[in-house]
């Protein structure tokens, strides 16, 4: 897939799993760099809008590219692991999938889009969801948050 996705559609972990620190996080990013951001834990809801760089968005597109998406390679997936499901759309297509969180890290050009997309995810929320490091430089602006 070459085209460049006209969205990008990223979620992760667990909302309801009282154990886990960070909940579930639902990121959707458009084209040219508009996203939302839904953070879910335990009843709770939080919402942002913002702007992510293009060309960040691209190194995202080129990483996963490098990985093989849309196919998602064959990895284990232990009981109860929180999942990371990826989707993009490209015309009139959706194509991807889900790849469980700890898999992710031996998943050549995988491990590093979620690495930027989970930094994506920090800068959004104004580094409250810290499920993983933000190894980006600043890349989101104009953030707006929608609920407390």
């Amino acid at each position: 897939m070459a085209d460049f996705p006209t969205r990008l559609e990223y979620n992760a972990g667990l909302e309801n799993a009282p154990g886990d620190p960070f909940g579930r996080t639902e990121l959707v990013i458009e084209a040219d760099g508009t996203a939302r951001l839904v953070h879910k834990h335990v009843g709770a809801v939080h919402t942002w809008t913002a702007k992510v760089d293009v060309a960040t968005l691209r190194a995202v597109w080129a990483e996963l590219e490098r990985g093989g998406f849309p196919e998602i390679p064959k990895h284990p997936v232990p009981g109860g692991s929180a999942m990371r499901t990826l989707l993009a759309h490209v015309g009139h297509e959706k194509q991807g999938g889900q790849i469980a969180w700890n898999a992710a890290a031996k998943l050549p050009g995988f491990h590093e889009a979620f690495a930027m997309l989970d930094s994506i995810v920090r800068q959004i929320s104004e580094d409250s969801v810290q499920a993983a490091p933000n190894t980006l430089p600043l890349v989101v602006t104009a953030i707006v948050r929608l609920t407390n």
